[in-house]
């Protein structure tokens, strides 16, 4: 009765210790809020991209942020961090009209908002493109569910800046509608817009 005793507690320290030893998986509890709004100016759509991330999230980003690991975040690695976010961010925005792929080139510094929101802003030319009709797919939101909501409109804080208000070009809903779709069942949005 001993040695059984021993063997089967031998056996679940062993495997005790090899399953610490497995990597760990992203947490399927940290959705990831999404607000996407269109506006032109002249032929350059610009696209707000802002993300509501949960309160873990940030706290992994603000581990990762700190490179040197010397407990201190400066402004440097928060910058450094966040513009390489946005780019990534940017890769993952697929951008299309007809068969040619749009780059989405990041504006500016990424904006941190209260309740763990950030704000970054993106463009793209549209005077070489000849369909009227474009499409947006996000694959970072098939990646990290959460709540995807858009809209069209220039924002209210760019037009407070004295942004150039003549556009010449009207964006409208494709036949996706304007939605809203819960966990990151909508990646795709349809834009069509006529100079």
């Amino acid at each position: 009765m001993k040695r059984l005793f021993c063997t089967t507690a031998a056996i679940g320290i062993a495997a005790f210790g090899w399953c610490g030893r497995l990597p760990a998986h992203e947490s399927p509890v940290d959705p990831v809020s999404r607000t996407l709004t269109f506006w032109t100016e002249g032929m350059i759509l610009r696209i707000r991209y802002e993300q509501r991330i949960s309160e873990r999230t940030a706290l992994l980003e603000l581990h990762a942020m700190d490179r040197n690991r010397d407990g201190i975040i400066q402004e440097s690695e928060k910058e450094a961090f966040m513009a390489d976010k946005a780019r990534r961010l940017a890769e993952g925005l697929k951008l299309q009209a007809d068969t040619v792929s749009l780059t989405l080139t990041p504006v500016g510094s990424v904006v941190l908002r209260r309740g763990w929101r950030q704000v970054y802003e993106y463009k793209t030319d549209l005077s070489m493109v000849s369909s009227h009709r474009v499409t947006l797919h996000d694959t970072d939101s098939r990646l990290r569910p959460g709540p995807f909501r858009w809209t069209i409109g220039r924002p209210a804080d760019v037009a407070a800046k004295g942004a150039s208000a003549g556009s010449t070009v009207t964006l409208r809903a494709g036949s996706s509608g304007e939605s809203l779709s819960m966990w990151g069942g909508e990646d795709r949005v349809e834009l069509e817009f006529s100079p």
